[in-house]
C-alpha cells in the first residue's frame, strides 16, 4: 500500500510543497526474491551533482523482524524505489519516478536494543556499477562527445532516451583511451576538452531527467528555474495556492562558504596563469600567458558580466590577472601521434586549459547550502536565483515606500544567480532537498521588481 507523506487535500492535490508519495521500496536478494521494505525504511535520500555520473542512494532502515537474516542480505542486492509527488496545488500534473540502484554497502549498522537494529544500504545507478567491471582500451576519432555518447549506451548500456548532450561542440580530436573502466574513461575525456570559450565540460545524472552532457558556459547561460528568498512569516492563508507558491521559494536554513578572498582562487589559476607544452616529436617548447582581465568578456558568466576582480588589484602597480607564475601548467604533447588530425592536447596551446582553470575556480568564487522544499525537477546543473535581504533594519533602509527598485532592498553580494552544483533530496516525514550553489561573479546593476 502506497504510503503518503504530507499534507493534502481532495483530488491528491498537495497542500504543502513538501508533500509526497512513496510507492514501494523494493529490495531483490542475490537469490533473486523480491520485497517491499517500505515498512522497515525510516527515511532515505538520493544525491546529484555536477561532478558525479551516477546517482547516489541511502535507505536507512530500522529492523525488528531480523530482516537482514531472514532476507539473506550478503551486499548482490538490487534496490529499487517508487516515488509520486501528488497534483502539485494548483496544477494537474502528477509526476512519478521509478528508480533501480545496485547496492554498494551497508555503511553502518548500530543494535538500537535487543529487539532492533537499525542501518544504512547505499547504492549507486546501474550504469556506474556496471563500470567497475569493464574496461576501455581503443582509438577514436572525431567529436569528443560523440565517443562519451558512445561509452554510455554501447559499454554501460544506458537507454539514449535518458541522455541530454549539449548542441554546443566538444573537441574534435583523435585520441586513445588508455585501459579505464568507462566512467573514468568519460572523467579523462572531459578534463582534455573544453568548449570554444575554454569552457569545462560535465557528465551527470539526476533523478528526473536522466544523464546531462553540458559544458559550464551552458549551464550558467541557462533561465532561472526558480527564486528562493530569506522570511521570517509566511503572508497567506494556509492551504492556499498563494501559501503553497511562498512556502516553495522559502529559504528554510542557509550556510555559506564566503571564499572571496582572490588569495585562494588566485593561487589556482582563476586570474592568473601560464601553461608551457614540450613537444616531444618536434623538440620544441611554447607557452601561453592567461589573463582574466583580458579574457573576461569572450567567458560566460552567470550575473552580467560583473567582474570578480578589480583590475588595479595587485602589488607594484601590477594586477594579479599579469602574475602568471602563480599558476603554472607544464603539459607534455606530441603533434606526430597522429598523423594530419588533432590530438587531445590542440586545445592546450591556444590558452583554453587555463581559461577552464578559470571557470572552475571562479565558479567557488561564493557557495551557499541551502534547505528548500522538495522539488523532483530542482536538480544539479540548474540555474537559481536568491533574494537576501539586506543586513539593516528596514525602517531605516526603506524610507520611500515608493521604492521599487530590487538592489534598494536586497543584498548585491549575497543576491544574484546562482549554479546548482549539488542536490540532495531527503524523504522522510517530508521531502526536502539540500542544495549547494555557487556564482562566479558579482550582482551589479539595479534590476526591477
Amino acid at each position: 500500500m502506497p504510503k503518503l507523506v504530507g499534507s493534502t487535500l481532495t483530488g491528491l492535490q498537495v497542500a504543502v510543497p513538501t508533500s509526497y508519495r512513496l510507492n514501494y521500496v523494493n529490495l531483490t536478494n542475490h537469490n533473486g526474491d523480491t520485497t517491499d521494505i517500505q515498512a522497515l525504511v525510516t527515511d532515505f535520500s538520493i544525491a546529484e551533482s555536477i561532478y558525479l555520473p551516477s546517482l547516489i542512494l541511502t535507505v536507512n532502515v530500522k529492523d525488528n523482524v531480523n530482516f537482514l537474516e531472514e532476507f539473506q542480505l550478503s551486499g548482490q542486492e538490487q534496490i529499487s524505489i517508487g516515488i509520486s509527488r501528488a497534483k502539485e496545488f494548483g496544477t494537474d500534473e502528477e509526476v512519478t519516478l521509478d528508480l533501480d540502484f545496485y547496492v554498494t554497502e551497508y555503511p553502518t549498522y548500530g543494535k538500537f536494543n535487543n529487539h532492533t537494529q537499525v542501518y544504512a544500504i547505499k547504492g549507486i545507478s546501474e550504469h556506474a556499477y556496471r563500470s567497475k567491471f569493464n574496461k576501455i582500451s581503443r582509438a577514436f576519432s572525431g567529436n569528443a562527445k560523440d565517443l562519451i555518447y558512445s561509452i554510455l549506451t554501447q559499454d554501460l548500456n544506458y537507454s539514449d532516451e535518458w541522455i541530454d548532450v549539449s548542441g554546443k561542440d566538444m573537441l574534435n580530436a583523435s585520441l586513445i583511451v588508455p585501459n579505464l573502466a568507462p566512467i573514468d574513461a568519460i572523467a579523462w575525456i572531459l578534463r582534455r576538452c573544453y568548449d570554444q570559450t575554454g569552457s569545462p565540460w560535465y557528465c551527470y545524472e539526476t533523478m528526473k531527467e536522466g544523464i546531462a552532457i553540458y559544458p559550464q558556459s551552458e549551464l550558467v547561460a541557462g533561465d532561472i528555474f526558480r527564486t528562493f528568498e530569506e522570511g521570517k512569516f509566511f503572508k497567506f492563508d494556509i492551504f492556499s495556492v498563494e501559501d503553497y507558491r511562498e512556502r516553495q521559494r522559502r529559504i528554510l536554513s542557509m550556510a555559506s562558504d564566503m571564499r572571496m578572498s582572490k588569495y585562494i582562487g588566485g593561487a589556482k589559476g582563476a586570474y592568473g596563469s601560464r601553461s608551457v607544452y614540450v613537444d616531444i616529436a618536434k623538440k620544441t617548447i611554447g607557452s601561453h600567458r592567461f589573463n582574466y582581465n583580458d579574457d573576461y568578456d569572450e567567458m560566460v558568466w552567470l550575473n552580467d558580466k560583473s567582474s570578480n576582480l578589480d583590475e588595479d588589484f595587485g602589488f607594484d602597480q601590477k594586477s594579479i590577472a599579469t602574475m602568471h607564475d602563480a599558476q603554472i601548467n607544464y603539459i607534455p604533447t606530441n603533434s606526430m601521434a597522429f598523423e594530419r588530425s588533432k590530438n587531445y592536447h590542440s586545445g592546450t596551446a591556444d590558452g583554453r586549459i587555463n581559461r577552464a582553470q578559470s571557470y572552475l575556480e571562479n565558479l567557488d568564487n561564493l557557495t551557499h547550502e541551502i534547505k528548500v522544499a522538495g522539488d523532483f525537477g530542482l536538480s544539479a546543473g540548474k540555474v537559481v536565483e536568491l533574494l537576501i535581504p539586506k543586513a539593516i533594519d528596514p525602517t531605516v533602509d526603506i524610507q520611500n515606500a515608493k521604492k521599487t527598485i530590487i538592489s534598494q532592498i536586497y543584498d548585491d553580494v549575497i543576491s544574484g544567480k546562482y549554479l546548482i552544483a549539488s542536490v540532495v533530496h531527503n524523504f522522510g516525514e517530508e521531502y526536502f532537498c539540500d542544495i549547494k550553489i555557487k556564482k562566479d561573479s558579482l550582482s551589479k546593476g539595479a534590476k526591477y521588481y
